[in-house]
């Protein structure tokens, strides 16, 4: 073999090789981003939906957006984008301004609005994790909640005051927690601790009484609701037919949960009525909306419920968009 053909075949396998590396080198970046990490290249928009179906598209620039929750007075989307890093963003509905929340190099996921403006996230650090609580303006440092550990940890809801966040962790299997807090002192209190089963995405309702949430113990994820604090005292099955991702009206009267078609990414949007006037009854499940927004995964809340309860905030992808 020439001196000339050697050195062509070298540099052939040579680019193969690096060809090689910065596949492998991509699949570690994006496997680093979360545990529920999204495809990189997906984008995804916002709009408004009524009880009717009827759509408001949101001007806000398309990016790969997988949670999305509504501040208190309805002028603020806190979301979790999915991009080159994991980032929490702040989208101004009013101004139409779009501004990233989290500059540091970790991974942040799951952002939970607290009725004083701040927001609680995840926060992913070489594979491990911690609940954080942040200023939305930047007015104050943020503050961790919980210690650094290899268990994962979603907020999913606060008390009315702000000084308590239910959140979920996989100390064992999946099961809800809630953490109390002000200032240094802090207190958690395990409220379902059931190995076998996943409790996951707690709701605390507007008086508090009572928290609904997912679990899988029919062998399939379904929505529950128990009495608050006192949790394992009992449960009403809520949803029929799978549920995930419960979301209460803002007076208490009526509950909010997705319905998923897991294999389409999306679901539909079914609310029951409640009267817990005394004691807790519930209605049946009616149908809202459906396949009209995304729905990728049961952990992710991907729709947030406006003040007056008349219009929903979702996630769409292009073909939602466009139809």
């Amino acid at each position: 073999m020439s001196v000339q053909s050697a050195r062509k075949v070298y540099l052939k396998q040579s680019s193969i090789f690096l060809v090689m590396l910065f596949l492998l080198q991509g699949c570690q970046i994006s496997n680093r981003l979360s545990p529920d990490s999204s495809s990189l290249e997906s984008l995804n928009a916002l709009a408004w939906i009524d009880r009717e179906g009827n759509k408001e598209h949101i001007n806000i620039t398309p990016r790969n957006y997988i949670y999305a929750q509504l501040s208190a007075d309805d002028k603020q989307v806190a979301l979790n984008s999915r991009d080159k890093s994991s980032d929490i963003w702040i989208y101004d509905l009013e101004l139409e301004s779009l501004r990233r929340l989290t500059l540091d190099p970790s991974s942040n996921i799951g952002p939970l609005w607290a009725p004083d403006g701040r927001l609680a996230f995840t926060r992913v650090i070489d594979g491990t994790q911690e609940l954080v609580v942040q200023a939305a303006d930047w007015s104050a440092p943020a503050e961790v909640l919980s210690i650094l550990s290899d268990n994962a940890k979603y907020p999913s809801s606060f008390s009315a005051d702000g000084n308590t966040l239910i959140y979920h962790t996989s100390t064992f299997g999946y099961d809800m927690w809630s953490l109390s807090f002000d200032g240094d002192n802090k207190t958690i209190q395990e409220l379902s601790a059931n190995p076998d089963q996943r409790e996951t995405n707690g709701a605390l309702s507007p008086d508090e009484n009572w928290i609904a949430f997912e679990s899988d113990e029919t062998g399939q994820l379904e929505i529950f609701v128990s009495p608050f604090p006192n949790v394992e005292s009992g449960r009403v099955q809520i949803s029929i037919g799978g549920g995930s991702r419960p979301r209460w009206h803002p007076s208490g009267n009526e509950l909010f949960y997705i319905n998923q078609d897991e294999p389409a990414l999306t679901g539909a949007l079914m609310s029951v009525a409640i009267d817990n006037t005394s004691g807790f009854i519930n209605a049946a499940p009616n149908l809202i909306f459906e396949n009209n927004f995304i729905a990728p995964n049961a952990g992710r809340q991907v729709y947030d419920i406006s003040a007056d309860g008349q219009r929903f905030l979702m996630i769409q992808n292009e073909s939602q968009r466009n139809r």
